[in-house]
């Protein structure tokens, strides 16, 4: 009996249908498109948009923002 290999079992999508998996609206720096020459790292309202509820500082992927 022949055994299968690992990319048999894998999605049966064909090649084109996996480079659509990534799609959606491209996110844009909030800073940019504001012409913002500073961030106040006082102003907790707008730094609040940008962190989880932990407190942790989200990635530049999920936010959006450029470095």
């Amino acid at each position: 009996m022949a055994r299968s290999n690992d990319r048999d079992r894998g999605s049966r999508r064909g090649p084109k249908e996996r480079d659509n998996r990534r799609g959606g609206k491209k996110k844009i720096c909030i800073f940019c498109k504001d012409h913002t020459d500073w961030v106040d790292y006082k102003d907790v309202n707008l730094l609040r948009r940008f962190m989880s509820d932990r407190g942790k500082i989200r990635a530049r992927r999920v936010t959006g923002n450029c470095a």
